[in-house]
């Protein structure tokens, strides 16, 4: 078979390549021409544009004498490399672009750019990244639904054409995009999933530009108030929105929140993920007191409806102030109760978990002293010891849970914080659902430090019982009388 050095394809000479060409027949010339050679993995129409003479792939095409019906198809052979035109799309050839969409039946246009090749089986639009010339030209030569539906296309990566656009950040050609698109076809487009179910603003926010995600943002706004929130209610396939994932910026949120009336924005706040986590359990993950600070705003001067939004659980009863408590965010503490009543802080304080645990217990458990006193400095006198008193699904208290963590200085704390020494014995002396104290956990747990710090709180009575050898029952899985229960953290 004959074959063409690509060498005589980059040098764009026509005399050289008619000297090859002409001579031989009709199928000869196809095969020399369409596939693969021992020289190239590419064929020579795909070098040809690889070329960027225009001129010289036009020649190669028409000395093939396809029909209408076979141009389109011929243009995506060998599609394990790159098709022509996703070639000189890559490249940002214009003229090469422009050559191969005239070559072809105007109808044959939406195939051709539909045609997917190379590792990623991307179209030639996903190719024209960084080109916004050659992207605009492209979507001008099918009509607004193709358009639409060219931008929804998905490839082996799992991204959509304009999803491609956005994870490369690629401002200009996600701008060539959308601004082909009326109303009709935007919602179409911006709403195609990724593999895993995020929208074009989702995957904006993920990437962190501003530059997109307020461009797409723009965008969102020029839709109905009805399609609006139907986008904004989207959820990928973990369950998160566009506004869980601003919960980083407050500039961001506030944009998300203006797209809706007031009603819609608490909807948007409730919505939950796979794990029941809302939009103010990953701020309180993330520690973001400010973009908490909004979100509560939305509930006005409900305390009703600010409570609800702090009571909202996950699906092991989590609360944002639990999360918060457990990854030691403090500063977010103490900016949350100050924007709190004293009955909404004490409610959001002591709710308790799907294993009884409240904040307070998930501090102790995490040995977080610092946190137990900004979860606490606001309780009144007169409610120290109720607050304390607070026992999980076992019967243990945050003294309990310290004394089995063998934190002393946390218990010396809760023991200081005590309004006096009645409040001090009541806590030491009370009991677990199994009989176990504070005192007795750390009996079998051998740690004399502990014992005797709280041996003074403790009632004669009890001693006596453990001292004549009423300790820890040992049942048959081998846990103890003294264990103050499950873990508060299942968050």
């Amino acid at each position: 078979m004959a074959q063409l050095h690509p060498d005589v394809i980059s040098s764009g000479d026509l005399s050289k390549l008619a000297e090859i060409i002409e001579p031989l027949s009709e199928n000869e010339r196809f095969n020399c021409l369409t596939e693969p050679t021992e020289l190239n993995p590419r064929n020579c129409l795909q070098s040809a544009a690889e070329s960027d003479s225009p001129n010289t792939l036009l020649y190669l095409l028409k000395s093939l004498s396809l029909s209408d019906k076979k141009k389109c198809e011929v243009l995506g052979l060998n599609s394990v490399e790159e098709t022509p035109l996703s070639i000189a799309a890559s490249r940002g050839s214009i003229a090469v672009v422009k050559a191969l969409m005239e070559y072809v039946d105007a109808a044959d246009s939406f195939s051709l750019l539909s045609q997917a090749s190379g590792d990623y089986l991307a179209s030639p639009l996903s190719y024209a990244l960084g080109h916004p010339e050659v992207i605009c030209f492209l979507l001008n030569c099918v009509t607004e639904q193709e358009r639409a539906t060219l931008l929804r296309q998905p490839a082996a990566s799992g991204l959509t054409t304009l999803t491609a656009a956005i994870t490369e950040t690629e401002l200009e050609s996600v701008k060539a995009m959308l601004d082909t698109l009326t109303q009709e076809h935007l919602l179409s487009a911006l709403s195609a999933p990724t593999v895993t179910g995020d929208t074009a603003l989702m995957v904006a926010l993920q990437v962190r530009s501003d530059g997109i995600t307020n461009y797409i943002l723009s965008k969102v706004r020029s839709l109905s108030a009805e399609d609006r929130m139907q986008y904004l209610l989207l959820a990928n396939e973990p369950g998160g929105t566009a506004l869980m994932m601003a919960s980083n910026s407050v500039d961001t949120l506030k944009d998300l929140l203006c797209l809706v009336d007031g009603p819609q924005r608490l909807m948007l706040i409730k919505q939950r993920n796979s794990v029941g986590g809302s939009v103010l359990h990953i701020a309180a993950d993330e520690g973001n007191a400010a973009a908490t600070q909004l979100l509560l705003s939305e509930a006005g001067d409900s305390s009703q409806q600010r409570l609800a939004l702090l009571s909202m659980q996950n699906n092991v009863g989590g609360t944002p102030l639990m999360i918060a408590t457990q990854f030691g965010h403090i500063a977010y503490i103490y900016s949350l109760f100050a924007e709190l009543s004293y009955e909404e802080m004490l409610s959001t304080l002591t709710q308790q978990n799907a294993v009884g645990g409240n904040s307070l217990m998930i501090a102790a458990e995490q040995g977080r002293t610092e946190v137990m006193v900004a979860l606490s400095e606001k309780v009144r006198k007169s409610e120290k010891l109720g607050v304390f008193s607070y026992r999980n699904r076992q019967g243990g208290t945050p003294l309990m849970i310290a004394s089995e963590q063998q934190n002393l200085s946390m218990i010396k704390w809760i023991m200081d914080f005590m309004s006096n020494d009645d409040e001090r014995i009541a806590l030491t002396n009370a009991k677990n659902n199994l009989e176990g104290t504070a005192y007795s956990i750390a009996m079998s747990l051998g740690n004399q430090q502990i014992c005797e710090y709280l041996r003074p709180h403790v009632s004669m009575k009890y001693i006596d019982e453990l001292t004549e050898g009423v300790e820890a029952i040992n049942m048959e899985d081998g846990s103890t009388a003294e264990t103050s229960g499950q873990k508060c953290v299942l968050l």
